[in-house]
C-alpha cells in the first residue's frame, strides 16, 4: 500500500514537472526507473489517480495534488 502511495507521489511530481509530455504508464515506469517486474504497479497507480481526479487523461495535474490516502485504497 505504501508502494502505491510512493509511486503516486513520484508520478505526480513527474507530470507536474516543466516540459512534461503525456506518455503511457509503461513509459512513466521507465522514466521513474521502476523495475520491470513492478511496472504493473505504475499502471495501477495511474488508473487510481485518474479516477480520483489527481491527474487527467492528458497528464495534467488536477485536484489538490495529494496522493490517495489509506482510506481510499479499496
Amino acid at each position: 500500500k505504501h508502494v502505491l502511495q510512493d509511486l503516486e507521489r513520484a508520478i505526480l511530481e513527474l507530470v507536474q514537472s516543466p516540459g512534461y509530455q503525456a506518455v503511457k504508464p509503461k513509459a512513466i515506469a521507465k522514466q521513474l526507473q521502476v523495475p520491470a517486474e513492478e511496472s504493473h504497479l505504475v499502471r495501477k497507480a495511474v488508473k487510481r489517480m485518474v479516477s480520483a481526479g489527481l491527474i487527467g487523461e492528458v497528464g495534467l495535474a488536477a485536484g489538490d495534488g495529494e496522493p490517495l490516502g489509506e482510506q481510499e485504497l479499496n
